[in-house]
């Protein structure tokens, strides 16, 4: 089989090699599909991310 199987997500086989390379990437599509769904035009909307 070509998946390595272990306890914790290894960060050098998590993506491809030329990817940025993160634990946990942020998905920035599902951040906007949220705000879209759950918010007005003109709310504030706090961040826990600070604003990236």
């Amino acid at each position: 089989d070509d998946i390595n199987q272990t306890d914790t997500l290894n960060f050098r086989e998590g993506r491809e090699s030329d990817d940025e390379r993160h634990i946990c990437p942020l998905q920035l599509d599902v951040i906007q599909r949220c705000l879209q769904l759950w918010s007005n035009p003109g709310d504030v909307v706090w961040s826990p991310f600070m604003g990236i």
